[in-house]
């Protein structure tokens, strides 16, 4: 592999996630808008416009598409993800923290980029493809362990 060069460096995305629980403990999933074939269901988050940051822009995820003004606590995970069949350009999915919600928190979405939510337990996120779920696991174990977790990879 040959090193990029400084002016005209490889392109690459960012995103930023968040990992939003109820009191039970369940995690907040969304299903993206689309094609059912291709929908998918995943942590609430928003790829970073050029000169944003993941943080920010999973602020505005939650802000836009949740309709709820919450600020990130910390990183919990950062998952490289390579260039692959699926993939032009290698990437980071950044996981950070938004706390619980209390009650039964009923959201109003903005229904242009998701079609549906739900609380789904740490137990049962089989719902997620696995680079998904992986993720998410990932991000509880850093939430407990008070760490952060690195992916450095997926097949």
């Amino acid at each position: 592999m040959t090193d990029a060069h400084p002016t005209d460096p490889p392109r690459r995305w960012i995103t930023g996630q968040a990992l939003l629980r109820n009191e039970a403990g369940a995690v907040l999933l969304t299903e993206g808008a689309g094609p059912a074939p291709s929908r998918r269901w995943s942590l609430v988050g928003a790829d970073a416009d050029p000169g944003e940051t993941a943080l920010t822009a999973a602020e505005r995820a939650v802000r836009d598409r949740l309709r709820l003004r919450l600020r990130a606590r910390r990183l919990l995970c950062a998952d490289h993800l390579p260039t692959s069949a699926l993939r032009l350009h290698s990437g980071l999915a950044l996981v950070f923290d938004f706390g619980s919600i209390p009650g039964p928190a009923v959201l109003s979405l903005d229904l242009s980029d998701v079609t549906g939510y739900g609380w789904v337990r740490p137990d049962a996120l089989d719902i997620l493809d696995q680079q998904q779920r992986t993720r998410v696991e990932a991000s509880l174990l850093s939430l407990h362990a008070g760490t952060t977790a690195f992916l450095p990879t997926h097949p």
